[in-house]
């Protein structure tokens, strides 16, 4: 079963240039406790801090070594048959080794599979866009999610541990292609005036979809449950919500408890919430809150409970902080992580080097996503050098002001101030872009100019001798080239032949020919119809 009930209240916060940031405080009773028959010491403190491991195995790695020097040269002593002083030194060499191959710990490489679950709500959207055509849709979700997942993998591959790395990996997708496939979730959509707006509890759609994911046996394999909505995620009633995860239940595949639930509306903006949710299975809580208390949450990296706009934190959004990255370690280290460890089944997997979505959504692309096709990028001032940590979009209702949202940042590969590319929320230089030839300076080589004109003009004297060739030599030997002229006249004298009138135009059955020319326009092109319906087709 799941342990905690973390609600990620990443709030929208729609800010102008003419209006102060807004900052919102999470409240403890934001905290939910789901019903489980376990004790609450199992619910909640069954994290083992890896501070608390180094410690305790160094200090008993240095409390043991004297004891054993010491009762090995007492008993060395003691001992008068050399055989048993041989496996003696063998037995104690070998304990030692092992004490100090434990106190140094071995790497651990996790490869977490996430099974992507799209409601019906996103597939409806996609085959809208895509004009009913189901495999253009299919392919464009495709598309998406694996963008979506391929820069959360970037998110979790920015942790920099000497014990430990994080990759993501989509293992597989599960598609609603209609209501019944995602009753779980229809059946608690409210629905609001004219079916316009339609929101969700939050707390009641991640414990059906859990109920679901326990009775699916053709599901990929997976270690975590991702499901997609574009439905409104609330919580109390009225709070919105980005997402909804449980805390510390990566690999509980079985109970259904490794899953989270995230708002999707086709716009990027889900890459932060899922990071963010992702983050919380994997044993991560909010960042200044129970044992993430000594990391401020006003820093802004990815498990603080809400955003912050301040340009010296803008960067942090895409980081994990060192308590994060604390709790994450200890999870995997653990036997409740030992599915991260295993080789994964990888589904389909996007290649952001090659081809960033920046490249495929400029700027002005991306604010329409968000605020409407009535809106574009805003380049007033300096908006340009800021984009990668806080995009600034026209406001489609007053484009002379400009708007944002509290986590909308440029996509990986937008172009920004000076040629450079947007990467994980600073504007560099395009790690694929060619590098600039900078000749050498003129103190470092010497140019003889008299030199260089002397060549110049024995090849212009060379080159004068060679006369122009003459007779058959002069005429062009592609043989493709006069085969395409001639073909090209035949047209042109053809087209001519076509556009002349002849003498005595009439035709044999007027209803016939209008009636064929209705059907198929180009039936004149037929020599033997423009005989026959010769004033039809010479009138059109």
């Amino acid at each position: 079963m799941g342990s905690l009930l973390y609600l990620c209240i990443i709030s929208i916060i729609p800010i102008t240039s003419h209006i102060a940031h807004a900052r919102r405080h999470i409240r403890e009773d934001s905290i939910v406790n789901i019903y489980s028959d376990k004790p609450s010491d199992y619910l909640r403190f069954d994290i083992l801090y890896p501070d608390d491991l180094n410690s305790t195995s160094q200090v008993y790695l240095n409390d043991l070594k004297p004891d054993l020097s010491y009762n090995y040269h007492q008993l060395q002593s003691e001992l008068e048959n050399e055989a048993e002083k041989k496996k003696f030194n063998k037995d104690v060499e070998s304990a030692t080794h092992y004490i100090t191959k434990r106190a140094v710990r071995s790497r651990i490489d996790g490869k977490v599979e996430v099974l992507v679950v799209i409601d019906n709500s996103i597939y409806r959207y996609y085959m809208k866009k895509s004009r009913n055509k189901e495999r253009v849709a299919l392919a464009r979700i495709r598309r998406y999610y694996g963008m979506v997942f391929a820069m959360v993998d970037q998110r979790f591959q920015t942790i920099k541990d000497d014990e430990m790395s994080i990759t993501v990996k989509i293992s597989g997708f599960h598609i609603a292609k209609s209501r019944l496939e995602s009753a779980w979730l229809e059946y608690v959509v409210e629905w609001g005036k004219g079916r316009t707006e339609a929101k969700v509890d939050a707390n009641t759609a991640l414990k059906r979809f859990q109920k679901w994911l326990r009775i699916q046996d053709t599901i990929p394999k997976h270690d975590h449950a991702m499901v997609f909505t574009r439905y409104l995620l609330v919580t109390r009633g009225t709070v919105e919500v980005g997402g909804m995860a449980f805390v510390d239940s990566i690999c509980q595949t079985k109970e259904g408890s490794s899953s989270s639930i995230v708002v999707d509306m086709g716009d990027f903006q889900c890459v932060k919430v899922a990071t963010h949710e992702l983050g919380h299975s994997l044993g991560a809580g909010h960042d200044g809150d129970g044992k993430s208390a000594d990391c401020p949450p006003d820093h802004n990296y990815v498990m603080a409970p809400q955003n912050s706009n301040l340009k010296s934190t803008l960067k942090n959004a895409f980081l994990f902080s060192p308590c994060s990255i604390r709790q994450i370690k200890a999870l995997i280290r653990s036997e409740k992580g030992k599915c991260v460890q295993d080789i994964p089944v990888i589904h389909y997997q996007y290649n952001l080097a090659r081809r960033p979505p920046g490249q495929i959504y400029n700027a002005g692309n991306q604010c329409k996503l968000i605020f409407g096709p009535k809106s574009g990028f805003c380049s007033k001032g300096k908006m340009r050098s800021s984009m990668c940590g806080q995009l600034w979009c026209k406001d489609p209702v007053n484009n002379r002001t400009c708007r944002t949202h509290s986590y909308l940042t440029a996509l990986p590969g937008t172009k920004c101030a000076g040629g450079k590319v947007c990467h994980l929320g600073e504007c560099l230089r395009d790690p694929n872009s060619v590098i600039p030839f900078t000749p050498l300076s003129s103190n470092s080589i010497q140019i003889d100019k008299a030199s260089a004109t002397r060549h110049a003009q024995k090849v212009n004297h060379r080159l004068s001798r060679l006369n122009k060739p003459r007779g058959r030599m002069a005429r062009p030997r592609n043989r493709g080239f006069r085969y395409r002229a001639r073909i090209r006249s035949r047209t042109r004298s053809r087209a001519r032949a076509y556009r002349r009138k002849p003498a005595h135009c009439e035709d044999k059955n007027l209803g016939y020919c209008k009636g064929l020319l209705k059907i198929n326009p180009r039936a004149c092109r037929r020599k033997q119809l423009r005989e026959y319906c010769c004033s039809t087709c010479y009138s059109r």
